[in-house]
This record gives C-alpha cells, structure tokens and sequence, in this order.
C-alpha cells in the first residue's frame, strides 16, 4: 500500500507530524507580479533587438542592391539606369526592370523587413497598411516606364542618379555615373514609400509620417516626402554613390547632396538656422542637423 510522506519531528516528549504546505495565495499572486513586472522590463529590450535585426536585414539587401547598379553600370559604360523620362530603350528605363537581371523577379529583395504590407493587393483592394509599415505597389499590370505586373516594394531611387533626368527639365543636375568626389554625400537607393524621388532643398517636411507629395508630373514638388519616413527609429537606411550603405537621419536628409546644385545647408537645416521646434511635431524629437 502506497504511503503517504510525512514529516516528523520531536517536540517535547512528543512526536509532531508536519504536513508538506503548497503556495498560498498571496505567495502565487507576488510570484506573478514578479514575472509580469520582468516581462516589462524585457519586452523593451526584446523589441530593441527585434527593430536592430530588421535594420541589419535592410542594410544587407541595399548592399545587395548596390551591387546590382554597379553592374549594371559596369555593363553599360558606367552609366546608371536613364529614368522614366529618359529615351533610349524604351520600356526598359526604370531601376525594376533595368536591374532585373542581375536581381531576378523574387520581391523579397524589394522589400525592407519593416514594410512589407502593399497598400493594395493583387485584387486591387485597400490592405489597411500604414506608413511606416506599407509598401508600394502591388502593380497591376506592366508599365511603359518598367514596372512589372506584380511589382512591389519599400525601396526607391533618386531620379537623380539617371542619365536623362526629367523631360525638359534640369538634366544637367544629374549624376550620370559613380565616378565623382563627393560620392559619399550623393544619395542613390534607400528606404522609400514610392519607387522613386526628386527632393528639393525647398521641399517642406511632411507634417506626418507617410504624407504624399504636394504636386506630380514633370515639376513635382515635396518629393523628399518619398524618403522622410520614420523605418528606422528616426532614420532611414540609405545605399551611397560610393556604394556604402549606412543609416541617416530624417532631419540629415535635407543636408545630403541630393543633385549637382542642392544647396546643403538650406532652410531645413541646422546651418540654415532651422530649429527644433520648427519641425512638423512628430519629428521634433529626432536629431537635428
């Protein structure tokens, strides 16, 4: 017969039994006020972590991205892909089509980890995405300019780094190849809300993360909103001219040599005597430069 264990000890004369004594209570209820107060304290950290590994992913893939354009532009005279609004090779301008074949048709490549949601999907139909999370596209059918039927991403190009540059317009801004001194400064391929962009030194800072451009066609205006999007903790990450890939902040965007006559040290600047308060409210609290 199965005996119970029990304890004894001597009391005197005596012998006392000692039942064995579960959690009370008050002892379970303190237990899990301390794991929930350690899971507060851990969660933090935890996201932390998560946010630096997507940011880590999202370097790796510009990387990979500036070796695609460097051989593209080693297999084209040093060139860069000429644009929407180039002329040559009609249908094959756009950065999406020109790289594919060096990048193949998989989207993940397209994709920063942290916006990976299309604002529509392959039914035409709203997702619900939001700034910073939403990626462009899905396209519904293939494009003149070289989007693809299926195109869909959370990368752009400054339209800057083009041959042609915009029809009629200030070609002669441009960057045609990688092979200037200020390459370091001179922006190409970054984490972006469409698939391309051309910031002004005058264009005003969105008054909210993932507000559109004020006007389109040939003379656009407040397209540095393409690329001010908070992805990265008040950063974006960003592929150079010199094909370095590293983080820049969202005020720092208005300080990078956008094209060959951006004024650098603009309104929007620290030098240009732009204060923090300045700032549309919710990047107020990022770092100034």
């Amino acid at each position: 017969m199965e005996r119970k264990q029990r304890y004894f000890h001597r009391k005197g004369r005596g012998l006392i039994v000692d039942k064995p004594k579960g959690f009370t209570l008050i002892e379970l209820l303190v237990v899990i006020a301390i794991i929930a107060l350690l899971l507060a304290l851990l969660m933090p950290a935890l996201r932390r972590v998560k946010n630096q590994a997507k940011e880590v992913t999202c370097q790796a893939k510009l990387k990979q991205w500036g070796l695609a354009f460097r051989m593209y532009a080693n297999d084209n005279d040093g060139y860069f892909p000429t644009g929407p609004y180039g002329s040559a090779r009609a249908g094959n301008l756009m950065w999406m089509s020109a790289t594919r074949p060096y990048v193949g048709d998989g989207n993940d490549l397209y994709l920063c980890p942290v916006a990976t949601t299309p604002a529509i999907d392959w039914s035409g139909v709203s997702t619900g995405a939001q700034h910073p999370n939403m990626a462009w596209g899905v396209y519904q059918n293939s494009t003149g300019w070289g989007a693809k039927r299926g195109d869909v991403g959370s990368y752009g190009i400054s339209e800057y780094t083009g041959g042609q540059g915009l029809s009629g317009g200030r070609w002669e801004q441009y960057w045609k190849s990688p092979d200037v001194k200020t390459a370091g400064r001179i922006p190409m391929f970054a984490d972006c809300t469409y698939v391309d962009g051309t910031p002004l030194q005058t264009d005003s800072p969105p008054l909210y993360d993932g507000q559109p451009r004020a006007s389109g066609g040939t003379n656009p205006r407040d397209e540095m909103n393409h690329f001010c999007t908070n992805r990265h903790n008040g950063s974006i990450n960003m592929l150079f001219l010199d094909w370095a890939v590293r983080k820049v902040g969202l005020k720092e965007l208005w300080t990078l040599r956008w094209h060959r006559q951006f004024n650098t040290a603009g309104f929007y600047t620290k030098s240009g005597g732009m204060r923090p308060e300045d700032w549309p409210e919710w990047m107020r609290h990022f770092k100034d430069y």
